[in-house]
């Protein structure tokens, strides 16, 4: 198994406990748990992204000295850009689950169950854009015009990030001061974590370059 592919297995178990401690609360009781379970998830979700940025420029070192076959090069970035998004998409998904079932209510209830009504409708606001921008470069990246659309994908994550924020702070972080919706403080919480997935360009990138790479000049 290429590492790639193993750092997005270790991400989908993270992601998932994070979801299930979202969910549920399990892993944030008693309440002396909470810091605990939040820093070890968020360090781990951050060594996991680093280690896979690590493997990916090290992939594109290595695809690319001495290759003169363009067409080989090329499939290694397609397919690594495919499991670049989904480490990447991944990765926000904890992040976010985790900075949302970090927030307790005045009662010690923790999760996004507590006031599921006004959770979700701003999680989806804050999260699923940024989600499909982060898919895009893996489902657009191909040689041509798929690497300017990769490419193109890319920045439109510099351009959701900021604004997802925007909209966390202003609809849900303002909600955890006026104590006017425990769900949007949550989802608010969750959606400032947006502000680490700018770290995931990092890990494209050198996919992306390698949709465009040509072998280079001979020198007679």
């Amino acid at each position: 198994m290429k590492r790639i592919e193993l750092w997005a297995a270790v991400l989908f178990v993270g992601a998932g406990v994070a979801v299930d401690n979202l969910l549920t609360g399990r892993l944030i009781h008693p309440e002396a748990w909470v810091v605990v379970v939040s820093l070890g998830l968020f360090g781990a979700g951050l060594i996991t992204l680093g280690a896979a940025t690590v493997a990916a420029w090290r992939e594109r070192a290595r695809v690319t000295a001495g290759s003169t076959d363009r067409e080989t090069v090329i499939a290694q970035g397609v397919h690594g850009l495919r499991w670049g998004s989904l480490v990447a998409v991944l990765f926000s998904i904890l992040v976010f689950a985790n900075c949302s079932s970090s927030v307790s209510s005045a009662s010690g209830n923790h999760g996004a169950m507590f006031d599921a009504s006004n959770f979700w409708p701003l999680a989806a606001a804050v999260l699923l854009p940024l989600l499909v921008a982060l898919a895009l470069p893996g489902l657009l990246g191909r040689p041509g015009k798929g690497a300017t659309a990769a490419v193109l994908a890319i920045a439109a994550i510099l351009v959701i990030v900021p604004v997802t924020m925007a909209v966390a702070f202003y609809a849900g972080i303002s909600a955890c001061y006026l104590s006017t919706s425990e769900g949007a403080c949550a989802a608010g919480a969750g959606g400032l974590g947006n502000f680490f997935s700018l770290a995931c360009i990092a890990l494209l990138l050198p996919y992306v370059q390698m949709l465009n790479w040509r072998p280079p000049n001979k020198v007679s």
